[in-house]
């Protein structure tokens, strides 16, 4: 069914319809160049769990890792704009700048998840700003997961997730919460 939306993908970027069977490597291209177009074919198919159960952690982290740096950068700024420390405003003021000047065609720059900067915030309790705590380098998956359930509607569960152990589950017929969370 999902091969069914080829019609749908456009093929402007010389990117090829990933299938279910696709590589990790070519999934990588597709949610790379087209994340957004990928995410409103997840919303219309309606077998997302499976989709999703097929994708490697590395696809899931890689296919929202744009909307997290967007949120890293929008909340360094505001947590900036709240300081009255005006050095530990000059230093996530440094860090913003580093981390927005990516080197071109890169999707995620290295610098947004610099450890000595995470580090700072984690001391800082990042500012007691909940999304930069989801946004923490230790918590891209879970930050993948939580952004592709409020997308696509679909729920997730550990069980059998390629090299995770995690699985997600259909809202209606896998009974589950009507959140996303990730049980042990």
């Amino acid at each position: 069914m999902w091969g069914a939306l080829v019609g749908s993908w456009s093929d402007s970027t010389g990117v090829p319809f990933p299938s279910f069977d696709s590589s990790t490597g070519k999934w990588l291209l597709a949610v790379r160049a087209k994340s957004e177009r990928l995410m409103t074919l997840l919303q219309a198919f309606p077998h997302q769990h499976t989709l999703l159960n097929a994708l490697s952690d590395e696809v899931v982290v890689a296919w929202t890792s744009l909307w997290r740096r967007v949120s890293i950068l929008r909340s360094l700024q505001q947590y900036s704009y709240r300081l009255t420390d005006r050095a530990t405003q000059n230093w996530i003021d440094r860090w913003r700048t580093r981390a927005s000047r990516s080197p071109s065609g890169a999707f995620l720059a290295p610098v947004i998840d610099s450890t000595d900067d995470w580090v700072q915030l984690r001391a800082r309790k990042y500012g007691s700003d909940e999304l930069l705590k989801q946004c923490d380098v230790r918590n891209k998956w879970a930050f993948a997961r939580h952004k592709l359930c409020d997308n696509s509607q679909c729920e997730h569960q550990s069980a059998h997730r390629k090299s995770s152990g995690r699985r997600w589950r259909h809202p209606i017929s896998d009974p589950a919460p009507s959140y996303c969370t990730l049980s042990t």
